[in-house]
């Protein structure tokens, strides 16, 4: 060893020893033997009371701080090595282990230089001094040793040794029999220092065993997510495999979807997110049926866009129309506002803010489904950034996008036809009986709310009886506009002035009122028929057939325009440099642990 290079690294770090002070940066030197185990051993600086005049004041405080840094490690043996000449009832060194290793059962005590006191019997007196003194601790062992020096080799060192420690060998017996471990020599402390050392790893054995095999598993495990260098034939193999798979996750949701309904009623499931999600959309649209459903009038979908029915028209309304009207078309008497007046209250408010609505729920249904259809496809192609783009593209190009379109479609002709069916029916009926009875409190009435206008006859007749009688229609008006005048505004006009010249009457404010009365009652059945089907509709069209249609994807890697049938383009997106890099350090890491654990199952049993 060129301790000339240790010194003169040692100055480097810490400082020449008087004027400098201490550090705990590691100087490693490494010595490679085929007959010595691996170990690490830690030369540890010595403990110290006072400072020298040029070196820090704190510097025992600091020296103290690296030794316990290594010393509180269970895994290390401590050697508490200290001079002849020192009183090991004051000894620093081993009261410090004793911090850490209560039972001192990892910590021997090593005494040198007691050779360099003369004669032969104050050395023995020094020895049992520190022998007694050392009791107090009770360490696992006690070893003298001579103190090195010269330029003597190894061997002539032991002889020289042997032959200074055998003076000491009755002292050694006598301690025995007072049951004091106290050994001689440098072999001596060879051999203790070997069995500390097989005894600690016989212990560390199991627990080093187990480490080993997590560790070889957890590779084993990332290794299998990583690609291996394949053949084009492999490539697609892997390809349509990995479809399949994500068929197979598609069609778990598709049996979430079909297990119940969402409707406005209840909540799903919290752990459903995306059908949860989907109700919550549905709910930002439409306004809860009754009170306490937890959904608040005209709260949820931006810019005003949630889907209510406009309230029946009282006396402070009518003014107001009544007003607009004036200002649009001039004076006129109070009792004969035009259809347009109550056109604008419940097409406007109603039935075009209706196709808008759906519009802006159809597209926030489409957006739902389909990140959760991305992040499936991207748990599935976690590690094939090339692939997974791939897919959703085609995903979203061939089979969400026209999935959507035709939900757009069904959803728009299905809100038109929900007027016409309501007109013609019994349903329509029993709906007018429904609301009058809700409004009017009378079981037996299916009538309009009483009007104490007169009702003003074709002929122009106005007796007073006219006046003096509130007029009640004796069955639910049917038939006064056609399904053209819910749909299109335009006819809304000519739709009543035919209906009035056809039964010769005026348009007056108890007709205009029967007209709203209808309305009203066609847009709260549309409001909750539209409040039902349209989840329905999205499950339908976003959810269950795009899931029959997903199965068409393991079909593409066939398809000469589509980049999953290019073998090449395959391999490439599946296996790139950097995933091969992963992918070798982690067989050489696997490599090398399966080595070791086989040694240590090689490891015969302790023979002491």
């Amino acid at each position: 060893m060129n301790t000339i290079a240790v010194r003169e690294a040692t100055n480097a770090v810490a400082g020449d020893k008087e004027l400098g002070g201490v550090s705990g940066v590691e100087l490693r030197l490494d010595w490679q033997s085929g007959t010595t185990p691996n170990l690490d051993i830690i030369d540890l600086p010595g403990l110290v009371s006072i400072s020298l005049a040029k070196q820090p004041e704190n510097i025992s405080d600091q020296i103290q701080e690296i030794v316990e840094k290594y010393v509180e490690d269970k895994d290390t043996i401590i050697m508490c090595v200290f001079s002849g000449v020192v009183d090991a009832a004051n000894f620093r060194a081993i009261k410090v282990a004793q911090k850490f290793d209560e039972q001192l059962s990892r910590t021997l005590v090593v005494i040198t230089k007691l050779d360099m006191f003369q004669p032969f019997e104050e050395q023995k007196r020094c020895l049992l001094q520190h022998l007694d003194n050392l009791r107090g601790f009770d360490p696992i062992d006690i070893i003298l040793v001579k103190n090195s020096g010269g330029e003597e080799g190894l061997d002539a060192q032991l002889v020289l040794e042997r032959e200074f420690v055998e003076a000491f060998r009755p002292v050694q017996e006598e301690r025995a029999k007072a049951k004091q471990s106290f050994k001689l020599g440098t072999p001596a402390l060879v051999a203790r220092l070997t069995g500390l050392l097989v005894d600690s790893i016989v212990k560390a054995l199991p627990s080093l065993k187990g480490k080993l095999e997590t560790s070889i598993s957890t590779i084993k495990h990332e290794l299998e997510g990583l690609p291996q260098v394949l053949s084009e034939k492999g490539a697609r193999e892997k390809a349509v495999n990995l479809l399949n798979l994500l068929i197979g996750r598609l069609q778990d949701i598709q049996a979430g979807a079909l297990s119940r309904i969402i409707t406005h009623k209840e909540r799903i499931e919290s752990t459903d997110i995306v059908h949860a999600n989907l109700e919550d959309i549905n709910n930002k649209y439409f306004e809860q049926a009754g009170p306490g459903k937890g959904w608040v009038r005209g709260q949820g979908a931006a810019g005003g866009l949630v889907i209510t029915v406009p309230s029946y028209v009282d006396e402070k309304h009518w003014d107001e129309l009544c007003r607009a009207y004036n200002q649009r078309r001039g004076n006129g008497l109070p009792d004969h506002h035009a259809m347009e007046a109550q056109f604008l209250v419940y097409f406007k408010a109603f039935v075009n803010k209706l196709g808008e609505s759906m519009s802006r729920l159809v597209e926030e249904s489409y957006q739902c489904v389909r990140e959760t259809y991305d992040s499936v496809i991207g748990a599935v192609f976690r590690d094939f950034v090339l692939v997974q783009r791939e897919v959703r593209h085609i995903m979203e190009e061939e089979i969400l996008k026209p999935q959507k379109a035709a939900l757009m479609l069904y959803i728009e002709q299905t809100s038109k036809a929900q007027f016409d069916m309501y007109t013609c029916s019994p349903i329509y009926t029993a709906a007018l009986s429904y609301y009058g009875k809700a409004f009017i409190g009378n079981e037996d009435s299916v009538l309009m709310p009483e009007v104490m206008t007169p009702l003003i006859s074709g002929d122009g007749s106005n007796d007073s009886a006219s006046h003096a009688r509130p007029e009640r229609m004796s069955k639910a008006p049917t038939g006064a506009l056609g399904v053209e005048t819910m749909l299109f505004g335009e006819s809304v006009l000519s739709a009543l002035a035919a209906h009035i010249k056809a039964k010769k009457k005026s348009l007056n404010t108890r007709l205009l009122r029967q007209e709203q009365w209808m309305l009203y009652v066609y847009n709260i059945i549309v409001h909750n028929s539209l409040r039902d089907m349209v989840p329905r509709a999205v499950k339908l069209f976003l959810m269950r057939e795009v899931i029959e249609k997903v199965p068409d994807l393991s079909h593409k890697v066939y398809d000469e325009k589509c980049k999953l049938y290019d073998a090449k383009w395959l391999h490439e997106a599946f296996v790139n440099s950097d995933v091969l890099r992963r992918r070798k350090v982690k067989e050489e890491e696997l490599v090398a642990l399966t080595k070791a654990l086989e040694s240590l199952n090689a490891v015969p049993p302790c023979p002491f």
